[in-house]
């Protein structure tokens, strides 16, 4: 594998990231939807961001040891800014909806000026701080760089006691369980960091293991039958309602679908530039798309506007606004912050 964008894994991100809108449409709106417009049961959705950034950030490793600050800088500078922003943004959107809406934001009303300083730091979840819920989807930034952080230390004890990387990723994998199971709420032991443990370092395992050429096609092949049999397994609903779909979708069904659209046949099939665009975009989306539903309901009441929400039209109304204000935001401010940083 090279370093040229993968636009197929483009594809999943982009649908990853229109899941997750969609869930916190549904939940912020209280909306229900029946059928294949119940969109409140993908919860195991960021875990699949998780695992990509895992699995993206050993395809494109080159083999080298690992520096700390230019390494740590270098995801920082690339994640951190539009956080900051965006915090600024729900923070302002938040006064103003207080004062224009006077209801309850399901997600809290409080300012927090302390809470915005964490967030533009990126430790505001799973370091050593309670989630203080500025822009609430900004914890899964703080946690992806507490797992880059990880990653460096593991692998420079990889390298200083001679023991493989595969074991020690594996074991992370195996802790982060563990932590999720105990739901402790202590610095690095919590449910946050727990989540993005288990999700970073199995697909950092796997795309290790798949480099290495220990699994391919043929393990993707196998397993295939596997999942649809869990899926077709008559008591497939007592295991959703056991929680243990969360796993299979992350340890199962994850790998599978990631490993199929790299393969060379789908990565033809797939490949166009339109999708690289809005792929890279979807980190924008997933940072605006919160701020722009405190904007929706500001709007609805300045405008006196009794729009019923609780409708799937609205629903997709919503995702597509979200993509479009991604993409803006993309080339207004992602990409020309990154560029004069790279300068």
């Amino acid at each position: 594998m090279n370093n040229k964008r993968i636009y197929s894994l483009d594809v999943l991100r982009i649908i990853a990231a229109a899941l997750i809108v969609m869930h916190h449409y549904q939940q912020i709106t209280d909306s229900y939807f029946g059928g294949r417009y119940n969109f409140r049961a993908y919860s195991a959705v960021v875990e699949f961001f998780f695992f990509l950034s895992g699995f993206v950030a050993y395809k494109y490793a080159k083999g080298e040891a690992l520096c700390f600050w230019p390494y740590i800088k270098k995801k920082a500078l690339r994640l951190l800014p539009l956080v900051a922003i965006t915090s600024v943004a729900y923070e302002v959107l938040l006064v103003i909806y207080n004062n224009v809406c006077k209801t309850e934001w399901l997600l809290g009303n409080e300012i927090s000026l302390w809470g915005l300083l964490l967030n533009c730091l990126g430790i505001q979840c799973g370091w050593f701080f309670k989630n203080p819920g500025v822009n609430n989807p900004a914890w899964y930034v703080s946690v992806l760089l507490l797992c880059y952080v990880v990653y460096w230390l593991l692998d420079a004890w990889s390298r200083k006691a001679q023991i493989p990387g595969n074991i020690l990723y594996l074991a992370m994998t195996v802790l982060g369980v563990v932590f999720w199971v105990l739901d402790r709420n202590i610095p690095f032991i919590n449910i946050y960091a727990a989540r993005g443990y288990y999700s970073f370092f199995w697909g950092l395992l796997l795309s290790r293991c798949w480099k290495e050429k220990r699994i391919g096609p043929v393990w993707t092949i196998i397993l295939i039958p596997v999942l649809f049999g869990l899926y077709l397994c008559p008591d497939w609903s007592k295991i959703v309602q056991l929680e243990v779909h969360h796993f299979v979708l992350l340890f199962l069904c994850y790998p599978v679908i990631v490993f199929l659209f790299i393969s060379e046949p789908i990565q033809k099939t797939l490949n166009f530039k339109v999708f690289g665009i809005l792929g890279a975009s979807t980190y924008d989306v997933y940072l605006w798309h919160v701020p722009m539903m405190l904007a929706m309901y500001i709007g609805l009441e300045l405008l006196q506007i009794n729009w019923n929400l609780d409708y799937y039209k609205c629903l997709y109304a919503f995702v597509a606004g979200a993509f479009a204000v991604g993409l803006v935001s993309y080339f207004v401010i992602s990409r020309p912050i990154q560029n004069r940083i790279n300068k």
